[in-house]
């Protein structure tokens, strides 16, 4: 039988085993956790081939974009030092048409029903419809072929008396109720409601008449959700305006009214039906926004003569225009809110 003493020894020998056993561990484990990082940075990234199935491609439209990158000071700032690395191939969607049917008006007036509009509509063209009510105050504009619309209360003609005692349950409860009432009556594509969307909360200054930004709900007069596309190949899908969607509402919770803006534009996208396109490198994406062709969405908020791009990466645009095909694009974002698109594919594939 063992003494005190033998089981002190024996228990100091397990217990420097099991610490050089847990060590060897470590050790190892780090060994394996460099040599799987390093076989991925050194084996090639695979990539479907190019078809080229769609042939030639209209080039991007970056509608109301007008300031180019030409002129500006422009430095990178990144991790890397350098642009990086981006994939040399991607998919291009085919977003097809809808076409114009003898139901498209009558469903027109549906949606319209939907939104409180009883009375016929006016035709602005013979694909628009415009409804209003009694004195004008609420308008909606439909395309009639694909139903996208835009819904509006003009609130700057009585702003005091509907943001009079505003409270809002909770900025969950609210968001939840805008989402319920989009999805049960069918006014957005259920894609959209989705964890992207962007949620503002604005408050009524009277000294302006305008709705500003601010941080608490229990300040908040209104609050406008922006919805966004879900990812693609883990890319995002950016509108022209890439914080801001065309798909928005703007809500109120008054005594008088609560939709105060809807707008809706979607674009179907045929996920089943794409080609492969070659990409312009990284590299040549950054030359080319230094050399003036890159589109500007904001030149920053501080010094635009003077701007620093942090990150590179690749995106799908989403424009407010039919274009026929979801197309890839460089996207750059730099300090104070810069940001600037460039056409992803190369140049000789497009239009």
């Amino acid at each position: 039988m063992l003494n005190l003493t033998e089981i002190s020894i024996k228990m100091r020998k397990l217990f420097i085993g099991l610490s050089i056993a847990f060590v060897c561990y470590l050790i190892l484990k780090l060994l394996i956790g460099f040599a799987v990082d390093y076989i991925k940075s050194t084996t090639p990234v695979k990539t479907l081939p190019p078809n080229l199935r769609f042939g030639i491609l209209p080039r991007p439209k970056f509608i109301n974009i007008v300031n180019s990158s030409s002129g500006l000071n422009i430095t990178l700032e990144n991790v890397e030092g350098r642009p990086p690395e981006a994939t040399t191939v991607a998919k291009i969607y085919s977003m097809p048409n809808k076409m114009l049917t003898l139901l498209s008006p009558e469903r027109a007036k549906q949606l319209a029903n939907k939104l409180g509009f009883i009375k016929e509509p006016t035709h602005l063209n013979p694909n628009t419809y415009f409804f209003s009510d009694n004195n004008q105050q609420k308008t909606l504009s439909v395309d009639i072929t694909n139903l996208n619309f835009h819904m509006k209360y003009d609130y700057s003609l009585n702003m005091k008396d509907i943001f009079k005692n505003i409270q809002f349950e909770s900025q969950e409860i609210t968001v939840a109720t805008i989402n319920n009432y989009l999805l049960s009556n069918f006014l957005f594509d259920a894609s959209l409601i989705n964890n992207l969307a962007k949620v503002e909360l604005l408050h009524y200054a009277s000294e302006s008449s305008q709705l500003v930004p601010v941080d608490k709900i229990y300040t908040a007069d209104a609050i406008r959700i922006d919805y966004f596309r879900n990812k693609i190949d883990n890319l995002r899908i950016l509108p022209p305006t890439f914080d801001k969607s065309y798909n928005y509402v703007l809500y109120t919770p008054s005594q008088l009214t609560n939709y105060l803006e809807i707008s809706y534009t979607f674009w179907p996208v045929d996920y089943g039906d794409y080609a492969t396109y070659p990409l312009i490198s990284s590299e040549e994406a950054w030359k080319e926004l230094l050399d003036g062709y890159g589109f500007v969405l904001n030149k920053g908020n501080i010094n635009p003569n003077k701007i620093v791009v942090r990150k590179i990466y690749i995106a799908y645009y989403d424009s407010q225009e039919p274009q026929g095909f979801l197309q890839p694009i460089f996207v750059f974002e730099g300090d104070d809110g810069f940001v600037a698109y460039l056409p992803a594919i190369r140049p000789e594939f497009l239009e």
